[in-house]
C-alpha cells in the first residue's frame, strides 16, 4: 500500500481496472479508518466515491474476482489522509 497525499475534502473517488488475464468480472471494495477493524468487502464498480469523510487516515482496498470466481489473493490498497477544510 502506498500513502498518497492529504485531501482537503469530505469525499474521495477511486478508479480501478483489472490487469489480470482474463480481466476481472467483478470487484469488491472496502474503506477502513485508521485503527478500526477492517470493514467487510462489498461489491463495487469503478469509479466509486465515498462521502462524509472525517479528519482521519483511511485505507481503500479493492479485490478483483475472475469470471471463474477466483479472488485476488491480496487486495490492492491505497492509504490517504483526509483533512477536510471548514466551510
Amino acid at each position: 500500500m502506498s500513502l498518497c497525499k492529504s485531501i482537503e475534502k469530505t469525499s474521495a473517488t477511486f478508479r480501478f481496472t483489472s490487469t489480470n488475464t482474463p480481466p476481472a468480472a467483478k470487484f469488491r471494495c472496502r474503506l477502513t479508518r485508521y485503527l478500526e477493524r477492517p470493514a467487510t468487502f462489498k461489491p463495487c464498480s469503478s469509479p466509486i466515491t465515498y462521502h462524509g469523510l472525517a479528519h482521519d487516515l483511511y485505507t481503500f482496498q479493492v479485490q478483483a474476482i475472475t469470471i471463474r470466481g477466483f479472488v485476488q489473493p491480496s487486495a490492492t490498497g491505497y492509504t490517504f489522509a483526509a483533512h477536510p477544510t471548514r466551510p
